[in-house]
């Protein structure tokens, strides 16, 4: 805070003596000491209140923040959905998982009986 070292306490001790005199020096210190340990007290209580009730609120949005990142993180990643979904977008994992095809015959025409060679067409 203050960075006040010995020399600097002697120089206000003396400019104190100075100005308040002998007699009323040791009841300006007590006054002094009372002004600093309320000061220092009601910092403490501010600290404390800070700390307890916005600490709660604090950490309950953090760790609803992380979880949003997680969410989002989730969400957006691309590698793992790739991953995840592979076997079925590619096209050579369905061909193979395929029954495969059933041999067709080659298309045959239609028997057409033999004309009769040298008859009227009539059985005998």
């Amino acid at each position: 805070m203050l960075n006040i070292g010995p020399p600097e306490l002697l120089l206000i001790f003396v400019i104190a003596l100075v100005i308040v005199g002998p007699q009323r020096l040791p009841e300006l210190g007590r006054t002094i000491g009372k002004g600093l340990r309320e000061f220092r007290k009601m910092q403490d209580e501010v600290k404390d209140l800070v700390n307890t009730g916005m600490g709660d609120d604090f950490k309950q949005t953090t760790a609803e923040l992380k979880q949003t990142a997680t969410d989002l993180k989730s969400a957006t990643d691309v590698r793992s959905a790739f991953r995840n979904d592979a076997p079925r977008t590619r096209p050579h994992a369905r061909m193979a998982d395929a029954a495969p095809p059933a041999e067709v015959d080659p298309p045959v025409a239609p028997d057409v009986a033999p004309a009769d060679a040298g008859g009227d067409g009539h059985a005998e």
